[in-house]
């Protein structure tokens, strides 16, 4: 009969080698169980010691059983730790690819950086260029201006000393 220790497994009656049938059939144990009990006598001291020495056997495949449990346990943490790993290096392996993209994109930005910066330069050279030339005309007008304002103008020169040009003789002097 099935009995349940304090450790909660359920506990199946053990077949002896000896119980089996002439054709190694479980089925058998019982009849020959059976018969090899009816024909010998009942020793009550040898049964409490078979009976002992079964429990001391179940108590240490319990142990056992424990023993593989808590491997086993660790056995799964070890994986789900692997699944980890192996996940992460999926992320890292993610994070190279983005970081190789954004190297080619920052790459990018400093080729039109370099080419904007070009067009700066070559902008504040003509800017310079037309300011020279902007302050060699201003230069020469005023040069003009002051020519022209040292010079008598033709409207207060005298109707008389005009020449047949309209332009004062003494003044082209």
């Amino acid at each position: 009969s099935a009995s349940t220790p304090p450790g909660g497994l359920v506990l199946a009656p053990v077949l002896c080698p000896e119980m089996h049938g002439d054709d190694g059939d479980p089925d058998d144990a019982h009849e020959v169980h059976a018969r090899g009990h009816a024909s010998a006598p009942r020793r009550g001291s040898d049964a409490s010691a078979q009976l002992a020495e079964l429990r001391e056997e179940v108590a240490m495949m319990q142990q056992e059983l424990l023993t593989h449990r808590k491997v086993l346990e660790q056995f799964l943490e070890l994986r789900e730790g692997c699944v980890t790993v192996l996940n992460s290096s999926h992320v890292i392996s993610e994070v190279g690819d983005r970081t190789a993209e954004l190297e080619l994109s920052l790459a990018g930005v400093s080729d039109n950086a370099a080419r904007h910066g070009r067009a700066i330069s070559k902008l504040t050279e003509q800017q310079v260029r037309t300011q020279e030339t902007v302050d060699a005309i201003i230069r020469a007008v005023k040069r003009l201006d002051r020519g022209r304002s040292r010079r008598p103008s033709v409207a207060r020169a005298a109707p008389s000393t005009m020449g047949a040009g309209g332009w004062d003789a003494a003044s082209d002097m």
